[in-house]
């Protein structure tokens, strides 16, 4: 009894340990999709020099029924951005105020969200405040910004609509930047509404940050093996705490058999335990991909039964030559 506690408390450890790796790893992607003003990993740039201007691709897409789910940034330095959304897309927190709606996409007036430094700078009339783009005042209707992300809190965002404002460049004055969860669909589509030849992935765009979600990759790797030699420690315990293997005699298929039985001693607290640490570390830790965090337990649970057996194995054939050498 007092083995299997030991043990299974021991396993409850190491998946809260395996969730608190996961968590570090989403709170690294989060905050390099915040440091990209909302765009994922998997998302594109897409070179350009048509003279189309961005009121006609918003109105294109705006129009097109097979695209959705798609948000499209139209980068005209690294700290502005014209953006147009479609459909269900990565929402940015919000320090005050809103995001852009559809009617905003096919206003005439421009307005703004911009970071929380960024917010510093405006210019504050009767209950409103204003940015000033290109000689012009814009109202901002939201503040957006993150600790995990100071180029977020630097940004400025004006809404592309399809009726046009002041500022319509021609997209060969711009970085176009899109992403979607649909890339088969969408990716030909976008490439004849913005008359580009073809794509390049985020970490060619010349308007964003360097990604920083491999920036700490190796410590990352390094975790995954400490809890991999963990496992393997942890099994080689619950092998030492095992009462001796008495098979003397036996014939190798029975002893095999035997060990193998050995297995439904420890598998169902085995299975219990890392899922009591899986599950408190889905309700306590900032944790975006679940399926990952399942995906390891039962990683870790493999690693831990096969530890275990292979233990076992060498553990009885040291005995059998010790047994022949005396």
């Amino acid at each position: 009894m007092l083995r299997h506690t030991v043990v299974n408390v021991l396993l409850i450890l190491l998946a809260i340990g395996a969730g608190l790796i996961w968590s570090l790893r989403d709170q690294s992607e989060y905050a390099d999709i915040l440091d990209h003003g909302g765009l994922s990993a998997t998302a594109r740039v897409y070179p350009t020099k048509s003279t189309k201007r961005i009121s006609d691709v918003v109105a294109a897409l705006a129009n097109d029924d097979t695209v959705d789910d798609l948000q499209v940034q139209f980068g005209v330095n690294k700290t502005t951005s014209y953006i147009y959304e479609k459909g269900s897309v990565q929402k940015l927190p919000l320090d005050s105020g809103q995001f852009f709606s559809a009617a905003d996409y096919n206003s005439t007036i421009p307005v703004a969200v911009v970071g929380r430094t960024a917010a510093e700078n405006l210019y504050v009339g009767s209950n409103q405040k204003y940015l000033q783009v290109n000689g012009q005042y814009l109202s901002v209707i939201g503040v957006t910004g993150s600790d995990a992300s100071p180029r977020l809190n630097n940004h400025i965002f004006i809404n592309a609509s399809a009726q046009g404002t002041t500022y319509n460049p021609e997209l060969k004055h711009v970085e176009v930047l899109a992403d979607t969860d649909d890339w088969t669909t969408v990716n030909s589509t976008l490439k004849r509404i913005m008359g580009a030849h073809s794509y390049k992935h985020l970490a060619n765009a010349k308007t964003q940050v360097n990604s920083t979600r491999d920036k700490h990759l190796g410590a990352f790797f390094t975790y995954l093996i400490l809890l991999a030699i963990g496992l393997v420690i942890v099994a080689a315990i619950n092998v030492w705490l095992t009462p001796a293997i008495k098979v003397a005699g036996v014939d190798r298929p029975l002893r095999n058999h035997y060990i193998f039985s050995m297995a439904g001693s420890y598998l169902p607290g085995a299975i219990i335990a890392i899922a009591i640490g899986t599950g408190i570390a889905w309700w306590r830790l900032y944790i975006t991909n679940h399926v990952r965090l399942v995906g390891s337990a039962i990683v870790m649970l493999a690693i831990f039964i096969v530890a275990n057996q292979l233990l076992m194995f060498w553990q009885l054939r040291r005995k059998e030559r010790s047994r022949e050498i005396t």
